[in-house]
């Protein structure tokens, strides 16, 4: 599609028929930023990705997050092992999904720095897992809706409901 010349005038006329905000000045005057990858640690291994606002710092999160529930086949051989991994992978996307707004471009958002500095913290993914409570401490009924509730300030006890 590059001819070298620093745009290709059928890419443009591809994209500014679908509506695109790219023109053939973008093209040319597009000159590519080299940046450290990012190096996240992942059990015996290292992680690199491109720094943000790319998601490599949460998928080591993500992945993290996981390893550390200590899965096997064993563990989720029967339902409630089912049950107890789908709903840890399930908070642990929802988790991550609210931090991935917050990882912009550096350029423009500086603070984008320190939830970086955050994810790469040893230890975060332990705190991440603590927020995940297997146990239902009151039920209510809301209209046409039950609702399971669980109490993080009683880690995980009885509630007194």
């Amino acid at each position: 599609m590059d001819d070298g010349g620093g745009g290709d005038k059928d890419t443009v006329g591809r994209e500014e028929m679908a509506c695109s905000q790219l023109t053939m000045q973008d093209l040319t005057s597009f000159q590519p930023e080299v940046v450290a990858a990012l190096a996240m640690p992942l059990g015996d291994y290292t992680l690199y990705s491109p720094p943000p606002p790319a998601g490599g710092a949460i998928l080591s999160l993500i992945l993290n997050v996981l390893k550390g529930f200590n899965f096997s086949a064993e563990s989720v051989a029967g339902p409630e092992g089912n049950v107890t991994l789908y709903h840890h992978l399930v908070e642990t996307f929802k988790f991550a999904g609210g931090l991935r707004w917050r990882l912009w471009d550096p350029r423009s958002h500086p603070d984008v720095q320190e939830v970086k500095q955050g994810l790469e913290r040893r230890g975060q993914e332990q705190a991440v897992r603590q927020f995940f409570l297997n146990v239902v401490q009151a039920v209510f009924q809301d209209g046409a809706c039950v609702q399971a509730v669980s109490d993080p300030r009683k880690q995980g006890e009885a509630a007194g409901y």
